[in-house]
């Protein structure tokens, strides 16, 4: 096994986030169709096993901004639902007020990798937005969930990329998934870290040479 590993640490500072230039769609009734493909999802959990949720609402606002019709999102949205209904799809969960609920000082508790409190945690990205703006309440998210950025976690960020502005529901929707989708990173083998990314990759030669029992040139 190899000793050493390359690691992409996380930024120390956040990237100040820029505003995405906001794409005016020229049929109203597509646009129409990708708010209604967006809000529909909004009834199940942005899991995995739940691929409809998942992809539909990227997938209707990236048609949208390539020029399809109304006719053609509603035609991929009916399609995606049928193939994941064979799956099971899973219904967000109800609300309990007795339940604790998320706070500014508390919600990294309840990040997790089960696909729970996702309702919840809808709930206090929604009032976050609502409080500190869309620019601050996902800065929050991503410096906090940054270092967990791996296959599992894809989906949260694109999702995230392609809310619109303006949608606070779909916006809160993605931080909620992304924050019960969250699996930490894998522990790395003890050992001083390389001093650039070519020390990394002569490291790994010398690794591989020594465990391979091949000789040193």
């Amino acid at each position: 096994m190899l000793a050493s590993y390359i690691t992409i640490p996380a930024p120390r500072v956040l990237p100040r986030l820029r505003r995405r230039v906001r794409v005016r769609a020229t049929d109203p009734d597509a646009a129409n169709a990708a708010a209604k493909v967006v809000a529909d999802s909004h009834a199940y959990k942005g899991t995995l096993v739940n691929g409809f949720t998942l992809h539909s609402p990227m997938v209707s606002m990236a048609m949208l901004r390539l020029g399809a019709t109304a006719e053609q999102i509603e035609e991929q949205e009916k399609s995606a639902f049928e193939k994941n209904s064979r799956y099971g799809l899973l219904e967000v969960e109800g609300f309990d007020p007795a339940a604790e609920a998320p706070t500014a000082e508390t919600w990294t508790r309840f990040i997790n990798g089960d696909e729970e409190n996702e309702l919840l945690l809808r709930r206090f990205w929604r009032a976050s937005i609502r409080e500190r703006g869309r620019s601050e309440s996902v800065g929050a998210c991503l410096a906090e969930l940054w270092p967990g950025l791996q296959s599992r976690l894809h989906h949260g960020p694109i999702r995230l990329a392609y809310a619109s502005d303006d949608d606070e529901e779909e916006t809160a929707a993605a931080l909620a998934a992304y924050c019960c989708n969250y699996r930490p990173p894998a522990a790395l083998a003890a050992g001083p870290a390389s001093a650039s990314c070519l020390g990394a990759l002569e490291d790994l030669r010398l690794a591989f040479q020594e465990d391979m029992d091949i000789p040193k040139v």
